[in-house]
């Protein structure tokens, strides 16, 4: 068996402090990143409480391995929420929006401010995801880049109202219906 290698270690020791992040009731922020070099563990993004930036400290240091811990966790008081809590509260609430596809889109979060991009069908499903994406808490403005994919034709709509006007000017007995299909332009 061959010796395992510093960075093996340290991507092993990463994930043992997730996991152990994940059990401590204390620490409810998704918002932590933890990476390790040579045994020694840095913490940054932010929690809400001091309580819980000690909390989570605390749980990398019971990892086996862990030499030390560098707590580079910013506590951010008060009810402003942050981009990445946005984003995600945007994600979840249009992944819950059945009219929505929400894997052909965008989200951006930049200081509160939502920029959605992508490209959907329907109208109704871009003002949707803008309706969705607007009510989430934290928001304070929107832009929506959604573009709507051309679905039919012009040549083909002209079709289907060629093969239609007969079966209308039989129920309506008219007279002449090929005069006005001769009639019918629709711009490409």
């Amino acid at each position: 068996m061959q010796p395992r290698t510093e960075k093996e270690i340290d991507n092993q020791l990463r994930q043992d402090v997730l996991k152990q992040l994940e059990w401590e009731p204390e620490v409810v922020s998704k918002d932590i990143s933890v990476a390790v070099k040579d045994g020694v563990v840095t913490l940054t993004g932010f929690v809400h409480t001091y309580l819980e930036k000690l909390a989570a400290e605390k749980a990398a240091k019971s990892v086996y391995g862990v030499q030390a811990v560098a707590g580079d966790i910013e506590v951010k008081l008060g009810t402003k929420r942050s981009d990445p809590e946005i984003a995600r509260d945007i994600v979840n609430a249009i992944e819950l929006t059945a009219s929505v596809p929400r894997d052909r889109l965008k989200i951006c979060v930049r200081e509160g401010f939502v920029t959605l991009e992508g490209m959907l069908d329907w109208n109704f499903q871009r003002e949707c995801a803008e309706t969705t994406a607007r009510n989430i808490h934290g928001v304070q403005g929107l832009i929506n880049n959604i573009e709507l994919r051309r679905r039919i034709a012009a040549n083909l709509v002209k079709k289907k109202i060629e093969d239609a006007l007969p079966r209308s000017a039989e129920a309506c007995a008219a007279p002449d219906v090929s005069a006005v299909i001769d009639h019918i332009s629709i711009a490409p």
